[in-house]
């Protein structure tokens, strides 16, 4: 399901050309509260009014598996948002990490580099 349109309920919304305005600016400081069932809404208007790449860090692994998937519904643009999925193996192990994985963090790395 691809939420795209509705962004533009948001973008008219004084607060958010705020942030935006404010978030096109080099080198700003800014803050902002978001209700937390808006948050994958407003960032996916955010990444689509500044184009730009984002990088969303949250604390928690399953965090962030729900934040991807509601992103890629809200933008519909399932090839441009990453997940940088958290490793089964700590770094002291000799275990061999997924290969899955390792392939989905290199793609997430890649893109967020990528200025294309």
């Amino acid at each position: 399901m691809n939420l795209a349109a509705l962004s533009s309920f948001l973008e008219p919304v004084p607060q958010f050309q705020q942030l935006r305005d404010d978030l096109k600016r080099p080198q700003v400081s800014t803050t902002t509260q978001v209700v937390s069932d808006g948050l994958s809404y407003v960032l996916a208007t955010l990444w689509k009014v500044l184009e730009t790449p984002m990088l969303i860090v949250v604390p928690r692994p399953e965090q962030a598996s729900r934040l991807h998937e509601q992103l890629q519904a809200w933008t519909g643009a399932e090839d441009s948002i990453h997940h940088f999925p958290e490793t089964e193996t700590q770094p002291f192990e000799r275990q061999v990490t997924d290969i899955e994985t390792v392939q989905q963090r290199i793609r997430a790395l890649h893109a967020l580099n990528s200025t294309e």
